[in-house]
């Protein structure tokens, strides 16, 4: 059979790098006024009102553009002042940023325990309403500071505030929001003390007893904590960027410390050492799991259950009638004996 001569719309198909159906079909879909022609994309970018809501139809070569975004989302966040940063700043940063020694550990440790209960990560909140990725992380391992770099904050060093999108954390003193206060000596604007909050942890200890720590790659290597995955070592081995993560170095990284360390992935933190501090320190009762039943005895083979039926059976079979041992067909010691009949 002769093989059909290929067309020009046999090339867009999903996942094709010309796009997943032709430009004059991808600009049916959509509304006028929603149609985007970049240069040097192979088509256009589509944008229309779905059920769901907004829908965008991007061409396979887009999606390199796409990663690029959000890792310089990751790397820069706001501190650029909406204008992005120039092409040779820029990669001076990323070229810091996928050094693997200057990688940072930063976790929120509560300071009694040790315990790593938060691992912060580039867009955890510090207390002066800026994130992470917006505090010179790039800087240091020179300069051992943690400033932020957004225009006009005076925040000195990142400080965890345990907060998620629209959330607040109020302070006890003056109850208002921690964005209320002075990013450096932490003073109420509305009251003479300084900020406090009963906000309780996972791990059952309060906000205040809880402090962001800072290490460089060597220095955690140092106290004998994990410093990587497999997964953000190929990340670093392919050349991406892994120094401004933060605390995070995979999904468990996501969980809070106490889940970890009772799931055994906390060392020097074993679960049954765990619950025994939860008791004593907080006056807890009840938080040890409850003992688990005794495992169930192994079950027989089909074929020994088979066996065991059939001497089952035989125990269970009717007597014949007997008057006694060695005499069948009489009724007792006493009784006459009787014939089958013929």
């Amino acid at each position: 059979m002769p093989v059909r001569p290929l067309k020009d719309k046999d090339r867009y198909y999903p996942g094709s790098p010309w796009g997943d159906k032709p430009p004059e079909e991808m600009q049916a879909l959509a509304a006028p006024g929603t149609v985007t022609v970049i240069d040097g994309l192979r088509g256009p970018i589509v944008e229309r009102e779905v059920q769901a809501g907004t829908a965008l139809y991007l061409p396979q070569d887009a999606m390199k553009h796409v990663d690029a975004y959000f890792e310089y989302r990751q790397l820069v966040g706001d501190s650029d002042g909406g204008r992005l940063l120039d092409e040779r700043e820029y990669e001076a940063l990323r070229e810091k940023a996928t050094d693997p020694e200057r990688r940072l550990w930063v976790y929120w440790v509560e300071a009694d325990s040790g315990l790593e209960c938060k691992a912060i990560g580039p867009a955890s909140t510090c207390f002066c309403g800026h994130r992470y990725r917006e505090h010179t992380w790039a800087d240091y391992p020179e300069t051992r500071k943690l400033k932020c770099k957004m225009a006009g904050c005076n925040c000195q060093a990142f400080s965890y505030v345990p907060v998620k999108g629209s959330g607040d954390l109020k302070c006890s003193s003056c109850r208002q929001s921690f964005l209320d206060h002075d990013k450096r000596t932490r003073k109420c604007q509305r009251g003479k003390g300084s900020f406090t909050s009963s906000y309780s942890c996972s791990c059952n200890s309060s906000y205040d007893r809880h402090c962001t720590v800072v290490q460089t790659q060597q220095e955690r290597e140092a106290s004998g904590k994990a410093t990587g995955t497999p997964w953000m070592q190929a990340a670093a081995g392919a050349g991406l960027p892994t120094a401004h993560m933060g605390g995070v170095g995979g999904f468990t990284s996501l969980a809070d410390g106490i889940d970890r360390a009772l799931a055994g992935l906390e060392p020097g933190f074993e679960p049954q050492r765990v619950y025994s501090s939860l008791e004593e320190a907080h006056n807890l009762s009840g938080v040890k799991p409850p003992a688990l039943p005794p495992p169930r005895p192994p079950r027989a083979s089909a074929a020994s259950r088979a066996g065991e039926d059939i001497v089952a059976g035989r125990k269970s079979l009717p007597m014949s009638s007997k008057s006694g041992p060695g005499r069948p067909g009489s009724t007792g010691s006493t009784g006459s004996r009787t014939r089958p009949a013929k």
